[in-house]
């Protein structure tokens, strides 16, 4: 990854892209952002992988090193995966994801509302994403399925049903095969969790991503 960092810097700095000027916001893409509408020609993004990791309690050490900012926690349970967070409006859209909390509700009711939120801030992030690109400008995002409690927890055919809820068109859906995944591929497959490589009831999990690209 270095190397290629590197030669992606070298390239910005032979072809003058480097000099082009940028802005950076740091807001919250279930809101309404501060860009206008149909000014974004390009999206690329790689939302939180649903059930995967509660991205807030995993990158609380680096925000604290990197930048000490306590306020980081008063805003923990406004993130896109909390595994505490509770909307008191959901607003899915789709079937697939409807049946997908029906079927974890009644065994794991708790688990159930995380992806119902879940989903419910995807749509909400899908609709501000589309205001803001240009007509025909594109959206690319990598995403993945996963299993929990013996229901395929089917997060790029959901995500893929919402963007064309909102006014997205297909341009191409992509499968690949993740050959090499080092952090918690392994879940227990009674009780859900993510394990190690010596549990005899281990189940691979994110085997494959998916690289969904859409226009508007």
């Amino acid at each position: 990854m270095i190397v290629r960092n590197r030669d992606f810097y070298s390239e910005l700095l032979y072809t003058g892209h480097k000099s082009i000027s940028s802005s950076m916001y740091c807001k919250d893409s279930t809101q309404r952002l501060p860009l206008a509408d149909n000014s974004i020609d390009l999206i690329i993004t790689s939302p939180p992988y649903v059930t995967s990791y509660d991205y807030a309690d995993l990158h609380q050490l680096s925000i604290l090193w990197l930048s000490g900012d306590t306020d980081y926690f008063k805003q923990w349970k406004k993130f896109v995966g909390a595994n505490f967070k509770r909307n008191k409006c959901l607003q899915f859209d789709r079937e697939i994801a409807e049946k997908i909390i029906s079927d974890l509700k009644s065994n794991n009711n708790s688990l159930s509302m995380d992806i119902a939120n879940y989903f419910s801030d995807m749509r909400s992030a899908f609709g501000e994403m589309h205001r803001v690109l240009k007509p025909n400008g594109k959206i690319c995002i990598i995403i993945g399925n996963t299993n929990m409690n013996g229901i395929e927890i089917l997060n790029a055919e959901v995500a893929a049903e919402q963007m064309y809820r909102v006014g997205f068109r297909k341009v191409e859906f992509i499968k690949r095969l993740i050959s090499n995944k080092l952090i918690a591929p392994w879940r227990d497959a009674k009780t859900g969790k993510f394990t190690t490589l010596s549990n005899p009831f281990k189940k691979r999990i994110y085997e494959h991503e998916y690289v969904v690209v859409m226009k508007k």
